[in-house]
């Protein structure tokens, strides 16, 4: 019976190492039209792959993620473990070279949705749905980031 229990213990031991350690985000801003917006930073891998997933939505007075990137390459993401529908904005330099909105969980073949920067990009921003709009972003605005 000792040896049943020891080995349950262990093996709950181990499992609970396996598990992916959840990300930390510091914050920092983004400047638009004259407009500061807080945002969690993703800069490492680590942060890249878990980004917003399994969050229920933005803390109070952040609207959105910036994810930055040591080169201009093209980058691709998806919507693995989101909880919510976004909008995303690709920058080149600062510059915007693509966005979507109101970017859903699942497509319409009910797969994770995955989408692809128009371009080479250093930064790609996830936002609250309706930023864009909201904000008229369009492409060749210029984006500052602290």
């Amino acid at each position: 019976m000792f040896k049943k229990i020891f080995l349950i213990g262990l093996f709950i031991l181990l499992a609970s190492g396996c598990q992916e350690k959840k990300q930390v985000f510091e914050t920092g801003y983004v400047y638009f039209k004259d407009e500061q917006f807080k945002v969690q930073l993703a800069v490492t891998t680590a942060q890249h792959n878990q980004g917003l997933s399994g969050q229920t939505g933005f803390d109070v007075g952040v609207v959105g993620m910036l994810f930055t990137f040591p080169s201009l390459d093209e980058r691709s993401f998806w919507m693995k473990g989101m909880l919510f529908p976004i909008d995303v904005i690709w920058l080149n330099q600062g510059r915007v070279i693509g966005m979507a909105q109101n970017v859903p969980i699942l497509d319409k073949m009910g797969e994770i949705t995955r989408f692809n920067s128009n371009g080479p990009a250093d930064a790609i921003l996830e936002l609250k749905e309706g930023f864009i709009a909201q904000k008229g972003v369009k492409i060749g605005d210029r984006f500052e980031l602290d």
